[in-house]
C-alpha cells in the first residue's frame, strides 16, 4: 500500500532541483546541485528510472528462483551466481543480524545514487527512498529526523560532514508498513554504505521496546563494524552516538 510522504515537502536546500521516480512499490526522490542538472536536463530522470527498473527486474528475477531470500528474516546464503546487487543485500544482512530485504531500500538508494554520480558527475546530490538516503556532499549537511507521532519528529536535526558518499537510513516501529518488531518512532543510523545503513536501522530498530533499551542498543551501535553514528526516538525520549552533532530545527 503506497502511504505518501509527506515529510518530502520539507526536503531539498538553496538552489537544488529535485524530482521523483516511481516504479512499482519503489519511490525515489532526488536531489541534485542545479548546475550539474542543467547539463543533463531530462536525461537524469531517464537513467534514474531506468536504473530503477533494471534493479527490480534483477531482485525479482533472483527472486523467483530463490523465494527463501525474500522471506527469511535473518541471514541468507545466497547462490553462488546471485547477481551483486543480491550479494550486497546479503553480506549487510548478514552484519547486521537480519533478513535481506531489511536492506533493500538502502539498496536503491545507493544504486541509483552511484549511476548518477558516475554519469552525471554532481556536486551534491540525495537519493531517498523511504527515509533511507544514499548522499553525496564535500559540504556539511542537516537531515531532519521524521520519528511520527514523537513530540520530537522534525524539531531535531542530524548535522553531517561526508566528505563523500554516506548513507543514513531510518527504520520505525511506529510508522510505515516495513516489519518491524521494535516500538521506536524512529532509529536512525548512518554507515559509508547506504545498504548496510538500511540493514542495521532494522536490526537497531528491533531492539528498542521501551526507554531502558536506548542505551542497550547505543552501546551495541558501538561495537558494530561499520557504524558511524545513531539516533534512537522513542516518544518524547532520545539517544544518540556517533560522528554526528544533533541541532534543534
Amino acid at each position: 500500500m503506497y502511504q505518501e510522504r509527506t515529510y518530502r515537502r520539507y526536503m531539498g536546500w538553496d538552489g537544488a532541483v529535485y524530482f521523483e521516480v516511481q516504479e512499482k512499490e519503489t519511490d525515489l526522490w532526488i536531489a541534485l546541485d542545479a548546475h550539474s542538472y542543467d547539463k543533463y536536463k531530462g536525461k537524469v530522470e531517464d537513467l534514474a528510472l531506468k536504473e530503477t527498473k533494471k534493479l527490480r527486474w534483477e531482485l525479482e528475477e533472483y527472486i523467483m528462483g530463490d523465494e527463501g531470500f525474500a522471506s527469511s528474516l535473518v541471514p541468507y546464503p545466497v547462490k553462488e551466481n546471485a547477481p551483486l546487487s543480491v550479494r550486497k543485500m546479503a553480506e549487510a544482512a548478514a552484519a547486521a543480524e537480519v533478513g535481506p530485504m531489511a536492506a533493500v531500500a538502502g539498496l536503491f538508494s545507493q544504486h541509483v545514487g552511484e549511476v548518477i554520480l558516475k554519469e552525471v558527475g554532481c556536486r551534491k546530490l540525495i537519493v531517498e527512498n523511504g527515509g533511507d538516503i544514499f548522499l553525496f556532499s564535500h559540504e556539511p549537511v542537516t537531515l531532519s529526523v521524521f520519528a511520527g507521532k514523537s513530540p520530537l519528529s522534525e524539531k531535531v536535526g542530524l548535522r553531517l560532514d561526508p566528505q563523500g558518499k554516506m548513507g543514513v537510513c531510518t527504520s520505525s516501529g511506529t510508522v510505515g508498513h516495513s516489519l518491524s518488531f521494535g516500538l521506536a518512532d524512529a532509529v536512525v543510523v548512518v554507515c559509508r554504505d547506504a545498504v548496510l545503513a538500511d540493514a542495521y536501522a532494522t536490526a537497531m530498530c528491533n531492539r528498542v521496546e521501551n526507554k531502558e533499551d536506548i542505551n542497550k542498543v547505543l552501546a551495541l551501535a558501538r561495537k558494530s563494524p561499520g557504524i558511524l553514528g545513531i539516533v534512537i526516538v522513542l516518544d518524547k525520549y532520545l539517544g544518540a552516538w556517533g560522528d554526528l552533532e544533533l541541532v534543534s530545527l
